[in-house]
């Protein structure tokens, strides 16, 4: 069970925490690759860089 990420959704869902605080936390302590993986899944990559 994912214990964590159950109470960061369940924050968010309630309004204790933004969307975009958990989301910039996450891409803080993730590495650049990553980052870069969740990129590609969202269709959001650059492969000119």
């Amino acid at each position: 069970m994912r214990k964590a990420t159950c109470r960061l959704i369940e924050a968010a869902e309630g309004g204790m925490l933004s969307w975009e605080a958990i989301a910039r936390e996450c891409l803080a302590q993730m590495s650049e690759d990553d980052v870069a993986d969740v990129a590609t899944a969202l269709g959001c990559d650059d492969e000119d860089e």
